[in-house]
């Protein structure tokens, strides 16, 4: 049975700090906040929520609420001033930072960046009275680097360019191959009032987020990263009594998508004139490649994905079946070409079967209290079951029946 389940949805918070700011209100009584003091911009704890093309990705992150978790992945941070004009309003620029290694909510680390050649931390803060916007991006490595002299890296190409019109927001382009997770994120000013449970903060004040004033208040911006691409596990079992062993196992060679849509546009941050743009992905569909199943590398601290080892069908168990290699993740489409190359030895020659399906998102089973599918759906994981069964020698008897005596006919030649 096919089914279907939200994926878990990764979240992060920005606790927003202050620099000197003397132009929005303070508290007069006894607990009267320091308008004084200078705090630092620090990436924090959020509150988890049920959430030419590359060669290789790192998979996808996160899995099913219960096992929910970031695995020390790069993310990318967009901290806009929305009260300056120009570069100046780039005050956080796709700063890269590292999520946590074991854990769906958490601190986010800034990564390293070079000044006059040596490794320095980054250190951000607020000025006077600013208001900012913040976003954020996970692309593992679906962005092209192009080839010049000299090279740029992701880091760079994932920074928003001098003199850029943030009018139109800020997109990338992005080369998909089925290993790579997309996800977006941006801070929910309601939720994070909410969050703060602070009565000196209201949604009346909902204009004066994110600033020096909200983070002495405890309103803390949490970016909650979603999955904009669907998520596609394949798992087996044997259709037999028993799994063949000893030399006769079933194989599954590899798995493909046929004419999977590979490229498109990834709106970071989104457009504040016509045509609007919001966050998430444009996909390029005059183009399409084929996607395969891939595995995690069986050796090293690499996280890139490599090409799938056959997998050898033990299972004979609906409920735990074999799951072949990482999941794929794939632009949300109707339908899905699946082809599968399946093989197994039988008296010393390895025989070959390859089945072809058509996976319709109407046809998919519902999770308990989920709704019918027209479409396969972004943000989550679909389970493609598949069934293989032993082949089985074509065997022809012969047996041989014995003459039966059945009587006497006479030939006269008189009688010619």
């Amino acid at each position: 049975m096919n089914k279907t389940w939200i994926l878990a949805t990764m979240a992060l918070t920005l606790a927003a700090s202050c620099s000197r700011d003397k132009g929005i209100d303070n508290q007069s009584d006894n607990n009267k906040i320091d308008d004084t003091t200078i705090e630092e911009i620090v990436l924090g704890a959020g509150q988890s929520v049920s959430v030419s093309p590359k060669s290789r990705g790192i998979g996808a992150v996160g899995d099913l609420a219960a096992t929910n978790s970031w695995n020390g992945e790069t993310v990318y941070v967009y901290g806009i001033n929305t009260k300056a004009t120009g570069d100046a309003q780039f005050a956080i620029n796709g700063q890269a930072a590292t999520a946590p290694a074991d854990n769906a909510k958490g601190a986010l680390t800034w990564n390293q960046v070079m000044v006059d050649d040596v490794p320095t931390d980054p250190h951000y803060y607020y000025n006077s009275n600013d208001i900012y916007d913040f976003y954020g991006v996970h692309v593992d490595d679906a962005v092209p680097v192009p080839t010049q002299v000299p090279q740029p890296t992701l880091d760079d190409m994932m920074k928003i360019e001098a003199e850029t019109d943030l009018t139109n927001g800020f997109a990338v382009d992005v080369v998909l191959d089925g290993s790579q997770d997309l996800m977006v994120a941006k801070a929910d000013k309601a939720q994070d009032i909410k969050d703060a449970s602070n009565p000196d903060v209201t949604e009346d004040d909902v204009n004066k987020l994110y600033s020096a004033w909200s983070a002495r208040r405890k309103v803390t911006p949490n970016l909650k990263f979603d999955h904009l691409l669907t998520r596609l596990r394949f798992q087996v079992i044997c259709g037999n009594e028993t799994a063949p062993t000893g030399g006769k196992d079933i194989y599954i060679d590899s798995i493909k998508i046929d004419k999977a849509v590979y490229k498109g546009s990834l709106q970071i941050i989104p457009s504040t004139k016509d045509p609007l743009v919001e966050q998430g992905l444009t996909p390029v569909t005059a183009d399409s490649i084929e996607f395969c199943v891939k595995q995690n590398p069986t050796d090293g601290d690499d996280k890139n994905l490599v090409k799938l080892k056959p997998v050898a069908v033990k299972s004979v168990d609906n409920e735990n079946p074999d799951v072949i290699g990482e999941d794929l993740l794939m632009i949300p489409a109707v339908y899905y070409d699946v082809t599968i190359y399946a093989s197994q030895t039988l008296n010393g020659k390895k025989e070959f079967n390859v089945v072809k399906k058509r996976i319709q998102a109407g046809q998919v089973t519902p999770s308990a209290g989920g709704e019918a599918k027209t479409e396969f759906a972004k943000n989550e994981i679909y389970y493609i079951n598949i069934v293989v069964r032993s082949i089985e020698e074509i065997t022809v008897n012969a047996s041989l029946n014995p003459w039966v005596e059945g009587g006497n006919a006479v030939i006269d030649d008189e009688d010619i």
